[in-house]
């Protein structure tokens, strides 16, 4: 039996055993530096079987030349014993001038002293898997664009509420706070005395509107600071705890973050009946870990989509990162557990 009548031989059982992964097989004789490849290999790029050879050349021809040197790469370091698997991702060239990705992954025979001789794998098309992935990491985009396109106004508004409003307010109050004082007796005098209440009143929701819009400690201190502020004006007992001593992260995730928390915790005031709740923010290695707990009534997760608006902001933030949002809730109360990437992170902890 010759050498090539063998390697068709064994390229059919393992053609036999991939089937069921439509996968493409090829079987290379190092020695001897030749190459079999299975018809299904040939048929992936639109080949025929009998319409190209079972070369080396048929592959690295093909390979797109951007992912070349790294294929070379991955392929001398397996064979020398540098690493011990042989999986490389890359790009080839069909018969329609198009390429496809392919997820490549094989595994070598070696003789007493540790030399390969022959070199046999496997060919499976992720072209699909690869668009979705792309495709998945533009909509992350997009939605990382619109939270920063929203909490660019909501700064802006804020500005124009402080600048304007607020301070249109603040001279009103003083003037009526003057007035007051001085109209004591007079028959306008209760009339005076309401419109300075209503004039604090309205000074006080300003303010409150410009931190909920975008508190400007946010972008001083961070959300640490952010967070604490947004505590001191809720009828909640909130205990905070966290780990990141000054650390600074890039500033569309340092929103994030508090717009999470600023969330949870808003609606757990207003909704859960809890007095209480727990918020812990850590930074292990790369990961930002959040939890956030209340001890209220609880509520349906799985209808959280009617009602809970605020919920579904929170996962879209998390969406954003792709990172992972965790929600568990029942009549004892609620936990969320979300993790994000650590992006930008400077000052106090470190990633170095």
């Amino acid at each position: 039996m010759d050498l090539k009548q063998s390697l068709e031989e064994l390229t059919e059982r393992y053609h036999l055993a991939v089937s069921g992964t439509d996968a493409g097989i090829w079987d290379w004789d190092l020695r001897n530096n030749e190459v079999f490849f299975s018809d299904r290999w040939k048929t992936m790029i639109g080949f025929e079987p009998n319409e190209i050879g079972d070369t080396y050349m048929e592959w690295e021809s093909r390979v797109h030349p951007d992912d070349l040197p790294a294929c070379l790469a991955a392929i001398d370091n397996y064979l020398d014993g540098k690493t011990k698997e042989y999986h490389i991702e890359h790009r080839l060239l069909c018969k329609n001038g198009h390429y496809i990705w392919i997820s490549s992954r094989g595994a070598a025979q070696r003789d007493e002293n540790g030399k390969p001789y022959r070199f046999v794998g496997s060919h499976l098309d992720i072209t699909k898997e690869k668009k979705a992935e792309r495709d998945l990491k533009e909509q992350h985009h997009r939605l990382q664009r619109l939270l920063e396109v929203q909490d660019k106004e909501r700064k802006l508004v804020s500005y124009e509420i402080h600048d304007g409003l607020a301070q249109d307010l603040a001279g009103l109050l003083m003037q009526l706070e003057n007035i007051v004082g001085k109209c004591k007796g007079c028959e306008a005098y209760t009339l005076v005395h309401s419109a300075r209440d209503l004039a604090k009143k309205a000074f006080t929701e300003a303010r409150q509107l410009i931190g909920d819009l975008r508190p400007p400690v946010l972008d001083d201190g961070g959300a640490i600071p952010a967070i604490l502020q947004v505590v001191e004006n809720l009828p909640l007992d909130v205990e905070l705890k966290h780990n990141f001593n000054g650390a600074r992260f890039e500033p569309i995730l340092e929103n994030s973050i508090f717009r999470i928390v600023q969330e949870a915790i808003q609606n757990t005031a207003q909704h859960s009946g809890s007095k209480h709740a727990a918020v812990e923010l850590n930074l292990e290695g790369e990961i930002i870990i959040i939890k956030i707990m209340d001890w209220g009534k609880g509520f349906d997760v799985e209808a959280e989509a009617d009602g809970h608006f605020g919920l579904i902001g929170i996962r879209e933030r998390v969406e954003s990162f792709s990172g992972q949002c965790s929600i568990m809730s029942s009549e004892n109360g609620t936990g969320i557990t979300i993790t994000l990437p650590a992006l930008g992170v400077k000052n106090g902890i470190s990633k170095d």
